[in-house]
């Protein structure tokens, strides 16, 4: 029906396969949607770009942080590691369903703010 249609982690609406599929992929260049088997739609880790850093300036090393993949999401605890060109990896403890590219991930260290960047 066109990409249009699906984000990742979604399972409703994909169609009868005998067993729950989820929307693990989406590829605007080629139209199309890849689907997975359950425990597909989880990530263990994320790498973020063009951040805002609320807290401080800039990462200057590894550090422990809460982080939000979706608004509505619980914050999980993961490693947060700079890259070069403004970027961070992400290293989530526990893995997390539908991280998606494109969304925001946001840095917290309990109430406050660290910072935050989109999801690639």
């Amino acid at each position: 029906e066109g990409i249009v249609h699906y984000t990742i982690g979604q399972r409703k609406g994909l169609g009868a396969f005998g067993n729950p599929k989820y929307v693990i992929n989406i590829n605007a260049g080629a139209n199309t949607v890849t689907l997975g088997d359950e425990g597909t739609q989880f990530s263990k880790e994320l790498v973020a770009e063009n951040l805002n850093w609320i807290a401080f300036d800039a990462l200057k090393g590894e550090i422990r942080a809460e982080v939000k993949i979706r608004c509505r999401a619980k914050p999980a605890m993961a490693t947060v590691i700079p890259l070069d060109g403004n970027k961070i990896h992400v290293v989530l403890d526990q893995p997390q369903s539908a991280v998606t590219r494109g969304q925001g991930a946001v840095l917290y260290d309990g109430s406050t703010v660290l910072g935050g960047g989109r999801i690639i």
